[in-house]
């Protein structure tokens, strides 16, 4: 985990967190996906590890869901992004509950159920399941009233909701659908309103692999199972291109960010202050554009 000062970007940079992991092994394997600062915390979900609560002034951390501890709560798949409620409560996505992170692109390409949405209360250590059989969650987002929280499908290219509080309490309904990209994280806007959602590849390109493939179930399922898994990534590609889309609070399109040459597998788009900070999963740096 990196951080940086908004003002001076270059000369800020600096290793915030070295290991993510709660276990003590120097040699554990740590990939920290989503990211939140809350109630003077930094809240960490890593695929590997769980989801880690780090104190932004002493950095000590604190293994509040341990895949290793806590096995009784743990499932086979691996957590991608929370949210922090006012309340301390945790609002986390499972991408999927039959694969784990280093099989992620058979999960991909078999586009089944797999992801759930929970919540977890630290407060009597509690989980519970919001919205199970999901198509590859991703991002998480609680509304700025937390009446309800958005969750990305990747494989079905669209954001759930799920209804918190009010008289749809309890209920999911499609917020955005039929995406042009694949979509990753959510963040809200500065003002709690709108929606920015990072789209990891495009889905219109000459030839999108994996819309091909989408009405073909038994063709997807021999190919997870015959193909070699380090070869998977393939049948799932598209143009890459950077993209990010801004959704109303009606969850429709009302603005994008495209680069096809700077930035692309864009997987978080935040809003800071007058710039949009865009984060990738396969760059190695962080881009900001001005609204």
């Amino acid at each position: 985990i990196v951080r940086f000062h908004k003002d001076e970007p270059r000369s800020s940079l600096e290793v915030f967190l070295d290991k993510v992991t709660c276990s003590g092994d120097p040699d554990q394997e740590t990939r920290p996906f989503g990211v939140r600062v809350k109630h003077g915390s930094l809240y960490i979900a890593d695929p590997l590890v769980g989801i880690i609560k780090v104190n932004l002034l002493t950095k000590i951390k604190k293994c509040v869901l341990d895949f290793y501890l806590d096995t009784d709560k743990r499932s086979k798949g691996f957590y991608n992004d929370l949210d922090i409620g006012s309340d301390g409560s945790i609002y986390y996505s499972e991408v999927s509950t039959k694969y784990t992170y280093d099989e992620y692109d058979a999960d991909g390409l078999e586009a089944e159920p797999n992801g759930a949405l929970f919540k977890y209360d630290p407060s009597t250590d509690e989980i519970t399941t919001l919205i199970p059989r999901l198509y590859s969650a991703n991002g998480v987002q609680l509304s700025k009233d937390e009446d309800f929280i958005l969750v990305s499908e990747i494989t079905a290219v669209r954001v759930t909701r799920y209804w918190l509080k009010g008289p749809k309490a309890g209920t999911r309904d499609v917020f955005c659908d039929n995406l042009p990209g694949f979509p990753d994280n959510i963040r809200a806007t500065v003002n709690g309103t709108h929606f920015w959602v990072g789209m990891y590849t495009s889905r219109f390109a000459p030839f999108a692999v994996f819309d091909f493939l989408l009405p073909h179930p038994w063709v997807r399922y021999l190919i997870v199972k015959l193909v070699n898994p380090t070869m998977l990534s393939v049948f799932k590609g598209s143009r890459p291109v950077g993209l990010a889309i801004l959704l109303s609070p009606d969850g429709e399109i009302i603005s994008s960010y495209q680069s096809h040459e700077v930035f692309s597998a864009v997987t978080e788009a935040n809003e800071v202050d007058g710039y949009l900070y865009i984060g990738g999963y396969e760059t190695h740096n962080v881009a900001r554009v001005r609204l």
